[in-house]
């Protein structure tokens, strides 16, 4: 009981006092594209058809000519990490901060935070990262940007407009979202982060706006079906001139698909965490602005939750078995 109570006052009472309606029972059994979005997919589409096939066969060229470069590139950073000194900490010490994106331009031209073997640029974590908002997939009008602020970190900005579409499709809009680029291997095979089953909590060094938003982990999978699966929970951002400093455990990360948060809950698995995002979503249109000093994960050996929630089960379900929870 107890952890239904939790469940219902960190995570549903928040979002229910806000009028949102965010329940939806099950995931769907297919999904026709990683974006979401038909309409943004068939304009993809209808681009590359109006192409010659002089020219299609020069992007799948270049295609394959790219990601031979990038298997190079892969190869040389792997063996530059394996005889790096972050590969050979296996062990880290309690209530240590160990940053894995220092967005810090004071820092720049230099290896800063940990050095993950799937970084594109080891030296400055802001090319790592990317913004995207329903604008860009031809579903809102929302605005954002990626940029430095004036006083040398990572901005996270723009207008979160909540106008729906007169298409008589989109029934929910006014997002913008920016996340590290995922691990991956050759030809977009799926690639994991072993390392974070080391840690217990996120940390975060931020200056809001006041807004809320969502800190989000890609657990997605090869199928289409786990497309959309995600870890996210709430960010408070207290808004004024002053930082603050987040650590959340990830045991509180909840299961949610498209947005939805799903009946049946599970605990997060950090080693498939496939990148990590924030989600700046809310009721009120107009402008936001989220400034990042860093983003790390911490271990603390005070804390021994592994999911804070409650995991149902019933005799009725044909799909779970008590053992499997």
């Amino acid at each position: 009981m107890i952890f239904w109570t939790q469940f219902r006052s960190q995570v549903l009472r928040p979002i229910l006092k806000s009028n949102e309606i965010v329940f939806q029972s099950t995931r769907t059994l297919y999904e026709q594209t990683r974006s979401g979005s038909m309409e943004f997919e068939r304009k993809k589409l209808k681009q590359l058809r109006e192409k010659s096939e002089i020219e299609r066969l020069k992007l799948g060229v270049k295609a394959i000519k790219n990601e031979i470069a990038w298997t190079w590139d892969n190869f040389k950073n792997r063996t530059i990490y394996a005889f790096s000194s972050d590969n050979k900490r296996m062990t880290f010490e309690d209530q240590e901060i160990v940053k894995f994106w220092d967005f810090n331009q004071a820092n720049n031209g230099k290896v800063s935070s940990f050095l993950m073997e799937h970084k594109t640029d080891k030296l400055n974590d802001m090319n790592n990262w990317s913004a995207t908002c329903d604008a860009d997939f031809d579903i809102g009008f929302s605005k954002c940007s990626w940029t430095v602020s004036p006083s040398g970190y990572a901005l996270f900005s723009g207008n979160l407009d909540r106008t729906i579409p007169k298409d008589g499709k989109v029934i929910r809009t006014g997002y913008a979202y920016v996340g590290s680029e995922k691990s991956r291997r050759i030809f977009g095979a799926f690639a994991t982060h072993e390392i974070l089953e080391k840690f217990t909590h996120v940390v975060l060094r931020v200056r809001g706006d006041g807004r809320k938003y969502f800190i989000v982990f890609d657990t997605s999978d090869i199928m289409d079906t786990t497309w959309f699966d995600r870890h996210q929970y709430m960010l408070y951002t207290h808004g004024g001139p002053y930082w603050q400093f987040v650590k959340i455990p990830l045991s509180r990360f909840y299961f949610h698909y498209q947005g939805y948060i799903q009946d049946k809950q599970y605990c997060l698995q950090p080693s498939e965490i496939r990148n990590i995002g924030i989600l700046a979503y809310d009721l009120f249109s107009g402008p936001f602005r989220l400034e990042i000093d860093y983003i790390g994960f911490m271990y603390d050996s005070q804390h021994n939750e592994d999911f804070e929630y409650e995991m149902y089960f019933h005799e009725s379900s044909q799909l779970v078995s008590q053992g499997s929870l």
